[in-house]
Order: C-alpha cells, then sequence, then structure tokens
C-alpha cells in the first residue's frame, strides 16, 4: 500500500508539473528509471500506477531515453504483462503519435504494435473491451504511419477480420475491428480492396469482400471515426 500511494502522488506532481517542460526534463529520467525497475522485476501490485506514469512522461514529447522503455514495455507485455494491455494503452498510443518520425525510425516499433494487439485478438480468454483497445491502437497506427504501414496491412485486416467471424458479444468490438480495415482502405483503397477478394469467410468460403461491405453498411450509426 506504501508504493501505491507514492506511486500516486508521484502521478499527482506529474499532473502538476505536466506543461512544464524544464521540471519534466528534470524529474524524467528518476521516473523513467522507477518504472523501468518495476516492469523489470515483474511487481504485478504496481503495474498499473507504473503505466499511468509512462504515458504521463511520454504525454507532450519523447526524449531518447524514454524511447528505450519501449521495447521493456513490449518485453513486460510478453513476460507478464499480458492481462495489463489495456493499462498500458495510453503510453503505447503516445509512442505513435506524439513523434511519428522517430516511432517510424526503428521499423521494429511497428512490428510490435502489430504483435501485441495480434496476440489479445487472437487470444480467446481476452475480454472484448481488451480487444476494442486493441483494434483501437491499430487502426491510430494504420492512420498515422499511412505512408510505410502498407507492408503490414494484409496481415492486419486478416487478423481484425478473423475476429469478427468469432463470436462478438460487444457490439463496440465489432465496430472496432470494422474501423480497423475502414482506416485501411482511407490509406490504400486500391490495395485494400485486393485483400479483402482475396480473402474467404471460414467455414462457408464466402468472399470477405462483400460481408466487410455488409456490416460496415449495417453498423454504420455505431462506426466512428
Amino acid at each position: 500500500m506504501t508504493a501505491i500511494g507514492l506511486l500516486s502522488s508521484l502521478q499527482t506532481l506529474l499532473v502538476a508539473v505536466q506543461n512544464n517542460p524544464h521540471i519534466m526534463e528534470i524529474i524524467e529520467q528518476d521516473c523513467g528509471n522507477l518504472c523501468a525497475v518495476i516492469l523489470q522485476h515483474g511487481v504485478l501490485d504496481v503495474y498499473e500506477e507504473a503505466f499511468v506514469i509512462l504515458s504521463q512522461l511520454t504525454l507532450n514529447s519523447i526524449s531518447p531515453f524514454m524511447w528505450q522503455l519501449f521495447p521493456l514495455l513490449y518485453q513486460c507485455f510478453c513476460d507478464d504483462g499480458f492481462d495489463y494491455f489495456v493499462d498500458m494503452v495510453p503510453a503505447v498510443h503516445n509512442f505513435i503519435t506524439i513523434d511519428p518520425p522517430a516511432f517510424l525510425s526503428n521499423p521494429a516499433n511497428m512490428q510490435t504494435v502489430y504483435d501485441m494487439c495480434t496476440k489479445i485478438l487472437e487470444n480467446e480468454n481476452c475480454g472484448e473491451d481488451a480487444q476494442s483497445h486493441a483494434c483501437k491502437v491499430l487502426e491510430v497506427m494504420v492512420l498515422q504511419c499511412k505512408d510505410t504501414v502498407s507492408q503490414l496491412l494484409p496481415r492486419i485486416i486478416k487478423t481484425v477480420l478473423e475476429r469478427v467471424t468469432k463470436t462478438v458479444k460487444m457490439k463496440l468490438c465489432r465496430s472496432m475491428c470494422l474501423q480497423v480495415v475502414i482506416a485501411a482502405l482511407y490509406v490504400n483503397p486500391i490495395g485494400v480492396i485486393e485483400v479483402l477478394e482475396k480473402l474467404t469467410m471460414p467455414p462457408t468460403g464466402e468472399p470477405v469482400c462483400s460481408q466487410f461491405f455488409s456490416q460496415w453498411f449495417k453498423q454504420a450509426d455505431c462506426v466512428r471515426g
């Protein structure tokens, strides 16, 4: 409880100085190192607090030091942070959107995000809330990295549409899956249509393309930008 209280106080401090770049620069490394220790040692009890702090440290800008923590975030996800994916999403979102040139400077970054989201979407034990968040992250990456994401689009589309073919209880989850494909259509319409025409719906073998547009029009009221 003491550790949680201290980390909560640190979160409050970061909120107070968020708009002061000078102070943020001074405390960033200490806060980042603290989060690194928590993740490296698997201190599950304070993962949520650590992920909040990471999102605060990357909210307005991302320093070279903070970029060193991005692979650690993925390693934590793979080791024992799978259940904390939703808590990781704000930090992952920041790494994608706050400094796109830095994100794209390492091709492994897009693959990392894709791998995280795919593991969530393909795991039947993951709740649909987490899967909806995974779709949102993919949608953001597709739109943010539109000039370089083309190589991943076929796999992204296949992943989200395979999720739609399974049982979906939440209307939101289905619409979020569709929004990923819609974002891909915006980025590369010809390429995405070609992918949709090649994919088939199991077990009937029916072409995915017509089914996708049918689902899109049916849920037009739920699909948001």
